[in-house]
């Protein structure tokens, strides 16, 4: 004998009516957009359209690289990279 389960019972109904709901809402669709086509449209004239995607010369350059050795470390008497690197003189 199956024993009820009311959470499952519960999903169940929710999955089934979301379902439902959906079938609904899609045959509806079709005559909205031909609705829409009926509409007179109206003349927007000239539309420019400006993006940041705009075709440019060499956005990106060499960046500076700069090279710190051992000696440089050794010198400076730091004993972390990140002393290093504050106490640099580079941007």
């Amino acid at each position: 004998m199956k024993e009820r389960n009311p959470i499952r019972d519960a999903v169940r109904f929710a999955l089934a009516s979301g379902a439902a709901a959906s079938f609904v809402a899609a045959l509806g669709a079709p005559q909205m957009a031909a609705a829409q086509e009926d509409e007179d449209v109206a003349d927007q004239g000239l539309i420019t359209v400006t993006g940041s995607r705009i075709q440019r010369v060499d956005i990106e350059g060499p960046s500076p690289v700069s090279v710190i050795s051992r000696e440089d470390i050794d010198a400076t008497g730091d004993i972390s990279v990140a002393e290093v690197l504050r106490g640099s003189t580079f941007n």
